[in-house]
């Protein structure tokens, strides 16, 4: 399976640009609080680039790559209900049909994505 199978290009582009403007919407000009570890907990990470307005780091302990300092948790809970970027990469899922919706999560657990996605979805209900 290719990645274009289960999102087209311009789908994607469009995706990308509705979910930059969403991320200065809804996370622009908020607090951001400085995070252990999702993964392990762990303390002791290194800033490893900065992209679309927010700092990644990587987890010393257990390479880990995640955002800190992030917003808090009622902020991505907002970015989630209400985003139009996410609204449309639900309703273009949903127009895939279960076919395509199993083969994206194949893609994602064949990458070792689907894990960090389901953690941060944990954290945002």
């Amino acid at each position: 399976m290719e990645e274009n199978e289960i999102r087209p290009e311009a789908v994607f582009d469009q995706f990308l640009a509705l979910a930059e403007r969403d991320a200065t919407r809804y996370f622009g000009g908020i607090p951001f609080s400085r995070i252990r570890c999702p993964a392990c907990d762990s303390d002791d990470s290194v800033f490893a680039f900065h992209k679309r307005g927010f700092d990644y780091e990587t987890c010393l302990l257990c390479e880990t790559l995640f955002v800190n300092p992030r917003p808090g948790l009622d902020a991505f809970r907002r970015y989630y209900r209400e985003a139009p970027s996410i609204r449309f990469w639900a309703n273009f899922l949903r127009l895939l049909g279960e076919d395509g919706k199993e083969r994206s999560q194949q893609f994602l657990a064949d990458h070792g994505l689907i894990s960090h996605i389901w953690m941060m979805v944990a954290q945002c209900r």
